[in-house]
């Protein structure tokens, strides 16, 4: 089973959000292990809509008291769904390894692969080669459904639907 990508936070939410302290103060809280300090810091981001503040509300639900993967995969669903890469990378982690929601290899292969078509070179790479692990455990017909859909989704995203 896939242990779950642990990168620094600020590999993951590096360099955005300039000009909104109490969120910077909130990945600060991240980064020392405060994760209920944290999670009450990013809350009212993420109820507006942040994709960054509900990446870390994820990653506090994944690491702190009470850990609740359930709730994490709910908050990297939203910002995924925004197109954040590091919410999409860790969705498909969640699905891959069943974390949080059912195991569910067509699922993790499809945000893996949303991940890879249209984000930066790096996050690009990790969505390919992990699209390229699960892969080998899907039918021809079931990658290429997955495939179409990933289409799919940056169609839909591209036009705000």
């Amino acid at each position: 089973m896939r242990r779950l990508l642990a990168l620094p936070l600020a590999f993951v939410l590096i360099a955005a959000v300039p000009g909104s302290g109490a969120l910077e103060d909130a990945i600060a809280a991240y980064d020392r292990g405060a994760w209920s300090e944290a999670r009450g810091l990013a809350r009212p981001f993420a109820e507006r809509g942040s994709a960054i503040a509900e990446t870390l509300m994820g990653l506090t639900y994944m690491k702190g008291e009470p850990r609740d993967p359930a709730a994490a995969a709910g908050f990297f669903y939203r910002a995924a769904q925004r197109g954040y890469a590091p919410a999409q990378l860790r969705l498909g982690d969640m699905y891959a390894a069943g974390v949080g929601l059912p195991q569910n290899d067509q699922i993790a292969y499809r945000w893996y692969r949303i991940l890879a078509i249209r984000a930066d070179s790096t996050s690009a790479a990790l969505g390919n080669a992990r699209a390229q692990e699960i892969a080998r455990r899907l039918s021809s017909e079931d990658e290429a459904r997955q495939e179409r859909l990933a289409q799919l989704w940056h169609v839909r995203a591209a036009s705000g639907r």
